[in-house]
Formats: structure tokens, sequence, C-alpha cells
């Protein structure tokens, strides 16, 4: 593991961010307090090849979204929703 000040960690950042892409530890220090730089796990996108292998649009036919789908919830229901009352 590697802990750096934050100053030091401002001029050396694209090297930092490559040792922590190859899996390197690296932690900066920020008025006495760790930060932890990590690579984040990359988001998944849309395959339709993936999708179909797994039953993309096995559903279709089974149910039907009606227009009151979307009319407003009443306002005791939504105050539950939004945790802001209790049943």
């Amino acid at each position: 593991m590697t802990t750096i000040t934050l100053e030091k960690a401002q001029n050396e950042l694209p090297a930092l961010i490559a040792r922590a892409l190859a899996g390197e530890d690296i932690v900066i220090v920020v008025a006495g307090k760790h930060v932890r730089l990590a690579p984040c796990p990359a988001g998944s996108t849309f395959d339709e090849a993936s999708a179909r292998r797994r039953g993309y649009g096995s559903m279709k036919g089974q149910f039907e979204v009606t227009d009151d789908f979307f009319t407003p919830l009443p306002e005791d229901e939504l105050k539950l929703w939004e945790g802001r009352g209790h049943k």
C-alpha cells in the first residue's frame, strides 16, 4: 500500500491512477483523513446477444401496464413510500 499526501498526489495523479488501475492500493492523506484511490467497476451496458440468452422478451404478452399505473398515489400512501409516515 502506498500512502501519499494530497499535494504530492496532485502532481503525480496520472501515474497514481495508472498504478491503482494495475491493482496497487493507493491512499491519499487529506487533512489527516485517508482516502483510497481505487478503480470503479465497469458500468453495465446492454448487450442484446446476452439478453437473448437470458430470455430477453420471454415475458412478452404475460402482463399489461395499464394507464392506472401512472395515476399519482394518494397522499397517505405517498408519505409511506417516501418514509414520511407510519401505518
